[in-house]
């Protein structure tokens, strides 16, 4: 077996992968943001997350600590709690997202009303002008 063979399921693998996946994180979110794609405000707790699971993937046992500190007893529930976290992330950017629908939804409907109300006026308008000579200077 070669030195420099990592084993599926290490410490190092598993360091490694959630080193990599904070900093995807982190860079996904850089280029959302630079791309205009991602608000600053939703930006910067997408960076927390990834800086949060970098921290954690660089020093396990800091998640010893939390377990310490919460009274938890498995690490296992931690991460479901991390886990919680970011699903309550989603269900917030999921509101957000069908506040943001129905809003739309309902601008487009004003501008529509307000389009047909303005072709009615301009016809109503021209038919009105229609019969009266213009005056010339």
């Amino acid at each position: 077996m070669d030195i420099l063979a990592i084993q599926w399921g290490s410490p190092l693998t598993i360091k490694v992968l959630t080193v990599g996946l904070g900093a995807g994180i982190c860079l996904l979110t850089l280029e959302l943001t630079r791309r205009d794609l991602l608000r600053t405000a939703y930006a910067l707790l997408w960076f927390l997350s990834g800086g949060v699971v970098i921290v954690i993937g660089l020093f396990p046992p800091i998640l010893d600590l939390l377990q310490r500190l919460t009274g938890m007893t498995y690490q296992t529930a931690m991460l479901f709690c991390i886990f919680g976290f970011m699903l309550l992330l989603m269900m917030q950017f999921s509101i957000i997202i069908s506040q943001l629908s129905h809003r739309n939804k309902n601008l487009t409907q004003d501008v529509a009303i307000l389009r047909e109300e303005m072709r009615q006026l301009a016809d109503k308008v021209a038919t009105d002008h229609a019969g009266v000579p213009r005056a010339e200077n």
